[in-house]
């Protein structure tokens, strides 16, 4: 999605299944039905030119100063720190009857 002049966009959808049974879900001691979830997700090259940790080495130097963009993110990938963003909590009310948190006050 294009948003201005040599900027881009992205966006995606996942589904989601949680299955009650698993073990770890519900903590020992807590009460209720309900659960949240924090959604993490990460890229896979370097974010060129802010965070340059790692990034520059005599084997790419001349790619980043000069290549053309493809040459430059094939020069990124996998290396460097990577962008990572993740949600605020999404809280689930799986019981139909109002989010609660699991430890509460009654």
């Amino acid at each position: 999605m294009a948003v201005a002049p040599g900027f881009q966009r992205y966006e995606a959808a996942t589904t989601v299944t949680l299955s009650t049974d698993e073990e770890g879900l519900y903590p020992e001691g807590g009460s209720g039905e309900d659960v949240w979830v924090v959604v993490r997700v990460r890229g896979d090259r370097a974010l060129y030119p802010l965070l340059l940790s790692g990034v520059i080495t005599d084997a790419n130097l001349a790619t980043l100063v000069s290549g053309t963009q493809a040459e430059i993110e094939a020069a990124l990938d996998g290396i460097g720190v990577t962008a990572t963003a993740f949600t605020a909590p999404i809280y689930l009310d799986l019981d139909g009857g109002g989010y609660r948190a699991r430890f509460a006050p009654e």
